[in-house]
């Protein structure tokens, strides 16, 4: 499973829609995932 995958299964109310967020570490791991999975939102 890409770690990206996991990002699918989080319940909505965990959802960034309408609000701003920081990732730092976006260049590689699991920021990198994070950073990926709120731009495909």
């Amino acid at each position: 499973m890409l770690q990206a995958d996991i990002f699918r299964k989080v319940p909505p109310v965990f959802s960034l829609k309408g609000k701003n967020a920081i990732v730092t570490g976006g260049g590689s791991g699991i920021g990198l995932a994070i950073s990926t999975a709120f731009a495909k939102q």
